[in-house]
């Protein structure tokens, strides 16, 4: 019976990698076209749209958790530990987050994590509701630039960060609070340092958004339903779910702009992996951290559907 269950096994196995190779090999022959011109997309608009915005912050993210000492301010540290139950220092991962946007809040709580001053724990959850789309992407490259819209940029941006903020309480309501440090490494700041660690992380964001711009080509071109395409899509980046979803037919105004705010709190599979891709990264949980950005992302499209006003 062992050696049946064993041949069925190896013979799936086998069965996988042929259609996997089979699905390489298709792509390279009748779609490579189109998967260099979206990987070249990719790269322009990490060029041209991310690093600008985001690289400085990554700098400053550094210096932050460093020399912002918010934890020796009682009534501060004390309502962010009610409120998430993360220590009190960790407000300035959540500030550079809605300033500096992702990977830049991810950044921020792995340094804290490096640090010793947050736990595992307290930093899986960081790196899911203060990892943030950073305003400017959100009201001028997604609301003013694609929407051809400042108020539904605003609200796009708030949306997000009010549901980051109840996502943010809902997985730490069973949590408690770490005040000790879990393990001490890194403690004296280097801005040559920060200036390294900084570079790397760019050139990984341009890899990651590259490679999910290539894998959304694919699904553009897959005979798939029109209406799974935009959610495949928002799963894999941000970018251009964005883009896409915008274009969109089928669905109402509304809808669309629904999605559109699932995608950016979501903010898919390419920046979850740019977080876990810097150092401590490895150490983190990728499924719980999915099913968090996931539950911030059903929250923004919530919001959107109940929102009262006009879109």
């Amino acid at each position: 019976m062992t050696v049946i269950s064993q041949g069925k096994k190896n013979s799936f196995g086998l069965i996988k990698s042929f259609a996997a190779f089979l699905l390489l090999f298709l792509s390279a022959v009748f779609l490579s076209g189109s998967i260099a011109k979206e990987t070249l997309n990719g790269i322009r608009f990490s060029v041209e749209v991310i690093l600008p915005s985001v690289f400085p912050f990554m700098v400053f993210s550094d210096f932050a958790s460093h020399m912002f000492a918010f934890e020796e301010n009682k009534a501060i540290s004390s309502a962010f530990e009610r409120i998430f139950k993360i220590n009190g220092c960790a407000i300035s991962v959540l500030l550079s987050g809605m300033a500096g946007g992702f990977p830049v809040g991810a950044k921020a709580a792995l340094n804290l994590y490096n640090n010793g001053k947050i736990s595992k724990c307290e930093c899986q959850r960081l790196m899911s509701f203060a990892n943030l789309p950073s305003p400017a992407y959100v009201i001028s490259a997604v609301g003013i630039g694609i929407l051809s819209s400042f108020k539904l940029g605003i609200i796009l941006y708030f949306t997000s960060v009010f549901s980051s903020l109840i996502c943010g309480i809902i997985i730490g309501s069973k949590k408690k609070c770490t005040h000790f440090f879990e393990h001490n490494v890194n403690k004296n700041y280097s801005f040559v340092g920060s200036l390294k660690n900084s570079a790397s992380a760019s050139v990984n964001l341009i890899f990651f958004v590259s490679f999910f711009s290539a894998i959304c080509g694919l699904i553009k071109s897959a005979p798939l339903p029109e209406f799974l395409k935009p959610v495949l899509i928002a799963f894999s980046e941000v970018g251009n779910a964005s883009v896409y979803i915008s274009d969109l037919c089928i669905f109402s105004a509304r809808i669309k702009i629904a999605l559109i705010a699932f995608s950016l709190s979501f903010s898919g599979i390419s920046v979850l992996m740019q977080g876990l891709a810097l150092e401590g990264g490895d150490k983190m949980s990728i499924s719980k951290c999915l099913l968090y950005k996931l539950l911030c992302g059903v929250i923004s499209f919530i919001i959107i559907l109940l929102l009262p006003i006009k879109i």
